[in-house]
């Protein structure tokens, strides 16, 4: 199974998941197993099911606690993945919320999630968010993006509300995470032009 894995052959994986199933239907690998290739075709709901049976044997394989979590974690991020796209942004929230139960040092997890209240214009949220994921990861190009977007979409609120200054001070807190970033000197230029300094 392992080896058509490897090879990209996910039927015939499966196939020989389910023959080691029927010789040691209490085989927790190989329900970690069928759990990998039911996620890999976005079958989450059954590779959730493969897990918690194949949970039901741990303590015949208590060295697989570990991955029992891991898998656990990557289902519900992919899941939340699978949501975002979607645009249903809330119900992402709640996946990621669910799998950081079982990785809760997972910054990617937590970076998702920042950027599901970024598309619910929730910024404030979204970027306690990303502090929690830059704690977790560290100095991170991507991150660095992401908090410039939120403070951004914060600054062209400001603008729609004709709040110029206000918008030049997140447009400011922007520019310290992307400081080449053309739209953000723009808009700031904008801004000074609309306060009456042209220079």
């Amino acid at each position: 199974a392992k080896r058509f894995i490897f090879e990209g052959d996910l039927h015939k994986s499966l196939f020989y998941v389910k023959r080691g199933l029927e010789i040691d239907p209490r085989n927790l690998k190989l329900y970690l197993l069928k759990s990998f290739i039911n996620r890999k075709c976005k079958r989450y709901e059954q590779a959730l099911k493969d897990i918690e049976h194949g949970s039901t044997y741990l303590n015949l394989y208590s060295e697989c606690e570990k991955e029992i979590k891991e898998s656990l974690a990557i289902t519900y991020n992919e899941m939340g993945i699978d949501m975002m796209e979607k645009e249903r942004y809330e119900d992402a929230i709640e996946l990621f919320t669910e799998g950081l139960k079982f990785k809760n040092n997972d910054w990617g997890m937590v970076a998702n999630k920042g950027d599901c209240y970024l598309k619910l214009k929730e910024f404030q949220k979204a970027l306690e968010e990303y502090k929690i994921a830059w704690e977790l990861g560290g100095n991170n190009a991507n991150l660095k993006l992401r908090f410039g977007l939120a403070h951004y979409y914060q600054a062209l609120n400001f603008f729609n509300q004709k709040k110029y200054q206000e918008c030049i001070n997140k447009i400011e807190a922007a520019l310290k995470w992307d400081k080449n970033n053309a739209d953000y000197m723009t808009l700031k230029g904008l801004c000074h032009s609309l306060l009456g300094d042209s220079k």
